[in-house]
């Protein structure tokens, strides 16, 4: 999106589990109190990155309750509350859930759509048919889903091993009856395994988040831009 001219902003709204900061190397704690007074991180990229990351530190415990995160969660979204620097399009992370919290996430004003990012286990699978009945429940757009650590491939042999007890092609199955694409499948890399900070470069880049384990690079970035633009322009929100 910002390679095609479009101002990017980010919101880490995974309350219990934020981690958007480290992952886009956004350090520092988040400035100002109050009506329009907190100011988002920058990202060395330029990105404007607002993350409760930025709150607690390091290896401190959160223990924010859910009835509690509510309100702040409203509070985030509620226009006016941060001073973003009048982003085109605000990027939410969420929590793989359908309770209460992602719910709160779903108010977010102008809402093009939701990217599910799954993997191919029965337990995964169970929370994608959960997260899919709710936003059709919300009758919130799905953009696709991204089938993440797929399979493997070995390094001796080239032979793709499945890494969960499931495959990509059992997610598509899952997904027929629902009439969502699959618009990407990521395979597992011990080149990635632990470097996080590597994959948030690749994709901040749109390079391809597949290395040298897939036989093609990964469309994602351009097929996810693409979607959001097609979902902008169906709103009337862009031209």
């Amino acid at each position: 999106l910002a390679r095609r001219g479009h101002r990017v902003a980010f919101l880490d709204c995974d309350f219990f589990a934020p981690n958007l900061d480290v992952e886009l190397h956004a350090h520092g704690e988040l400035a100002g109190t109050g009506y329009g007074q907190i100011i988002p991180l920058r990202t060395p990229e330029g990105f404007e990155l607002v993350s409760m990351g930025s709150v607690y530190v390091a290896d401190q415990a959160v223990t924010m309750d859910e009835e509690a995160a509510l309100p702040q969660i409203a509070e985030l979204l509620r226009p006016g509350e941060i001073a973003w620097d009048s982003p085109d399009y605000l990027l939410v992370d969420t929590a793989p859930t359908s309770g209460a919290v992602i719910q709160a996430s779903l108010k977010a004003p102008d809402l093009l759509g939701t990217l599910i990012i799954t993997q191919p286990s029965s337990m995964a699978r169970a929370d994608l048919l959960r997260s899919l009945s709710l936003m059709k429940d919300k009758r919130v757009p799905i953009l696709g889903v991204v089938v993440n650590q797929a399979y493997r491939l070995c390094l001796k042999c080239g032979a793709r091993e499945n890494t969960f007890d499931l495959s990509d092609a059992d997610i598509r199955q899952a997904l027929l009856t629902w009439g969502v694409e699959v618009i990407a499948v990521v395979p597992h890399s011990r080149d990635l395994n632990g470097h996080f900070d590597g994959l948030a470069d690749k994709i901040i880049g749109a390079r391809s988040t597949v290395l040298t384990v897939g036989p093609r690079p990964s469309g994602l970035p351009r097929r996810l831009v693409d979607l959001l633009l097609r979902a902008a322009e169906k709103r009337g929100l862009i031209k």
